[in-house]
């Protein structure tokens, strides 16, 4: 059982809690990087994280930050799916019905699941066959897909918990430099979980993190560059945090655009930097 669950449980209790509709006109205005807004969705109550944390081992799992949650609309098919069941959820434990607390938990403890029908493939699955594949290392019973993966040895959260379409509008260097009380609540939480699982690294995707994970973490940063066999180039970030606990990172463009090619340098570099011992798991 993942230790630590009671404080883990306050803290998601006290976040969820919040006015998330105050939360994000608030931070529209204050991360954007224009008049514009920063485009956060005011419809939506974040997301916490994906999957069932709760259920991971302690140093087994690797911490997944992305930048936060894609919003494709109301009309979209994610919209029956999962945007209104976490929004009734949200506001049902809002409203002091503590079944949508519960609800909430459940929602998202299945998103990995082989049935589950708001897993989005299109981002996890090349990201988890990065980790299965390239980086990990594994004995004789390795994850068999990407939804595995993630299910049984992934800590999945982001930077910013909650919905936008686009995030050119967000001014990172202002996430990091924000002081803002809900950003605050929600580091808490992730500070908690990170500190919970000791998760043998924490793994950054999308480089426009690189100045928060530095705040957040304690950490420098350092550029590495890795090629492939053909001759390419391919840049990341690694360094060591010192906040909460003290592992490796890792930084990489967003996974989604990254081809097996650069997955793979990127795996071959951060065995040779970080020693190969440390990506296997038996």
């Amino acid at each position: 059982m993942l230790p630590d669950t009671e404080l883990i449980a306050t803290r998601l209790r006290s976040f969820l809690l919040r006015n998330y509709h105050a939360d994000v006109a608030r931070l529209n205005e204050t991360i954007s990087r224009s008049s514009n807004g920063a485009g956060l969705e005011p419809s939506m109550p974040p997301l916490a994280y994906s999957g069932n944390p709760f259920a991971l081992r302690k140093n087994r799992c690797i911490a997944l930050l992305g930048l936060n949650p894609r919003w494709r609309g109301p009309n979209d098919a994610y919209a029956e799916k999962e945007y209104n069941p976490v929004r009734i959820a949200i506001d049902q434990f809002r409203s002091g019905r503590e079944a949508g607390f519960d609800e909430y938990r459940r929602i998202r403890a299945g998103y990995f699941d082989d049935d589950s029908r708001i897993y989005y493939w299109r981002y996890f699955s090349r990201l988890g066959n990065f980790l299965r594949k390239d980086l990990c290392r594994f004995g004789d019973d390795p994850p068999n897909s990407p939804r595995s993966i993630f299910r049984t040895m992934v800590f999945k959260a982001d930077f910013l918990p909650w919905f936008s379409n686009d995030t050119s509008e967000i001014d990172w260097s202002k996430v990091a430099a924000a002081h803002d009380d809900a950003l605050q609540s929600y580091y808490g939480l992730i500070n908690a979980f990170l500190t919970a699982l000791q998760p043998r690294w924490i793994q950054c995707n999308g480089k426009q993190s690189s100045e928060v994970a530095e705040t957040l973490f304690g950490c420098r940063l350092s550029e590495k560059i890795a090629y492939s066999a053909e001759g390419k180039k391919f840049s990341f970030f690694v360094g060591v945090t010192s906040t909460p606990i003290s592992v490796p990172i890792i930084v990489h463009s967003f996974g989604r655009y990254n081809g097996a090619d650069s997955f793979s340098a990127i795996a071959k570099q951060c065995h040779t930097l970080l020693g190969e011992s440390m990506f296997r798991f038996e």
